[in-house]
């Protein structure tokens, strides 16, 4: 047997993934242990039948004195092994085509699960554009507010004076007496009803008629902001719970399956051994096709599997690429890259299963992109990257892979396709073969 590659704690789910998961791991721990783990297509939720009791063996026999060997078989028993054998690789082949059949299934729900994930994401940015516009119609209407206050005092001070000194009263008492001929006491009273509707204090009224108007402007297009975001927001929880709906049960019919196959190849790999033991013709021959049928299957290279302890720190108060390194996560087994927590959680997640498959970990180029890194891209590669500022790297959200995964029709690529949306990773419309502009290696997340 291989020696142990990897370990893998089970006491606890990691966030966000139901206790079958536990299970599952449980059993990839059991196939790493036995360097027999590989990539499976995804299956239908039937189980393996158990495997079937051997028949009734002969009493063992006496060993050798001083010899390691086991002592020899009968012929029945010999021949008892080799059905076992025969009948583990018969379910073997068929939990792949099971595998393969639920693959066929869930590459299409995953294709519509990135479709909806698509639109979370979007969703979520105008639920983000719309509450800064909020706020900046709220600090708007915060300063007009002022101005209001400013312009009515203005207006009160003003009224006073007029009332107890005469103020700006008197010279105009004057002049509309001659014009009318009037007593000046009348010409008072109908002053101080001028001056109210906007005759007096024109600049006054002015402003403050400006600000009132403004402050209405600001009010509304706030409140539209607000409808919008909870809009959007809506939009993002429905696409949401689609993307789950699509997924979830095929996600535990894929869990279950896998590990039903994990427990065949370990009951695979100890009958392997047992038939070398044996050493006889039909022994040697049963365990040769009992090896071709997984040894294609490729163990884990030597990599830690234990979930991250990072948390990050909210990075929704900084600008798109001016978030600190401390507020993000390393991406597992990615030196120097850095997600958002969340994503760096799932994309940790996705590795570790496509590890299991493929015997690596997911090939990254490019993560969390500062501005100034945008900036020196986009000037590289104007037509590929995005405009500084815009860039969902800069988000620490989107990632440019490789090993395979960068072109399309590989199999690392088909397999990413697939398991990704079940992690909240997609590749976006934009970058497929008929995209606007396609870009394999190019994937975003949505949460």
């Amino acid at each position: 047997m291989n020696c142990i590659r990897s370990v893998v704690k089970v006491n606890a789910a990691p966030t966000g993934q139901k206790p079958g998961r536990s299970r599952w791991l449980a059993a990839l721990a059991i196939a790493v242990v036995l360097g027999s783990w590989t990539s499976v297509p995804l299956a239908s939720a039937a189980t393996v039948p158990p495997v079937a009791p051997a028949a009734t063996t002969a009493p063992p026999q006496e060993s050798v004195p001083g010899s390691d060997v086991d002592p020899a078989l009968t012929p029945a028993q010999v021949q008892t092994q080799v059905a076992e054998a025969d009948l583990l690789r018969a379910q073997l082949i068929a939990s792949d085509t099971r595998l393969a059949a639920v693959s066929e299934r869930l590459r299409g729900l995953s294709a519509e699960a990135a479709v909806l994930l698509e639109q979370v994401r979007v969703a979520r940015e105008q639920q983000t554009r719309a509450n800064a516009l909020m706020l900046t119609h709220l600090r708007r209407l915060t300063a007009l507010q002022g101005q209001v206050d400013t312009s009515q005092a203005d207006l009160g001070r003003w009224a006073r004076e007029a009332y107890t000194t005469g103020g700006p009263m008197a010279s105009y008492e004057g002049w509309i007496t001659s014009m009318e001929g009037r007593n000046t006491g009348d010409v008072g009273h109908d002053l101080a009803v001028l001056q109210r509707v906007g005759v007096l204090g024109s600049l006054t009224l002015d402003r403050l008629e400006v600000a009132t108007s403004a402050q209405k402007d600001a009010a509304n297009r706030a409140g539209g902001a607000a409808l919008s975001a909870a809009a959007a927001r809506t939009r993002a929880d429905t696409a949401k719970k689609s993307v789950d709906l699509v997924l979830t049960s095929q996600r535990q019919a894929l869990a279950e399956l896998q590990v039903e196959q994990l427990r065949t190849l370990a009951d695979a790999q100890a009958s392997r051994a047992k038939l070398l033991t044996v050493g006889s013709a039909p022994a040697l021959v049963a365990e040769a096709r009992l090896a071709a049928t997984v040894k294609a299957r490729p163990v884990t290279t030597s990599v830690d599997l234990e979930p991250g302890e990072c948390t990050g720190l909210d990075t929704s108060g900084y600008l798109n690429g001016q978030i600190p390194p401390a507020a993000l996560c390393p991406a597992w087994a990615s030196p120097g890259a850095l997600l958002r927590a969340d994503a760096a959680s799932a994309f940790h997640r996705l590795s570790v299963e496509y590890t299991l498959a493929f015997g690596a970990p997911i090939c990254l180029t490019d993560s969390y992109r500062t501005r100034a890194g945008q900036v020196a891209v986009f000037a590289a590669k104007p037509n590929l990257a995005a405009i500084p500022g815009t860039s969902n790297h800069g988000w620490g959200t989107a990632v440019d892979l490789c090993g395979g995964i960068q072109s399309f029709g590989t199999p690392q690529h088909a397999w990413m396709s697939v398991h990704a949306p079940m992690y909240g990773w997609f590749h976006p419309g934009w970058a497929a073969p008929t995209g606007s502009r396609p870009e394999p290696w190019h994937w975003e997340f949505a949460g």
